[in-house]
């Protein structure tokens, strides 16, 4: 598992699914989660990635190019992005 991280956050890759995307409270809505998940992008994009994400932050990961499949991982909706 990798995990990239900055001063205001963290996530963590595995494989082709990323685990968590943290980002500390004071600096959440200030484009840092943006950030670090253009990095896993940059870094992983070549394939597909998934995740799974409260239906709340559904818009956020969209705006990333992810998109709901359907399906329910560990009680949460799986989204996925194509390969780049």
């Amino acid at each position: 598992m990798a995990t990239m991280s900055s001063q205001f956050g963290t996530v963590q890759v595995s494989g082709d699914y990323i685990r968590n995307l943290h980002i500390k409270d004071e600096h959440r809505g200030q484009g840092h989660g943006t950030e670090l998940m253009n990095d896993v992008v940059a870094e992983h994009g070549d394939r597909q990635l998934s995740l799974n994400a409260r239906h709340d932050l559904h818009p956020f990961y969209e705006r990333l190019g992810f998109k709901a499949t359907g399906d329910v991982d560990f009680g949460q909706p799986r989204m996925t992005r194509p390969a780049q």
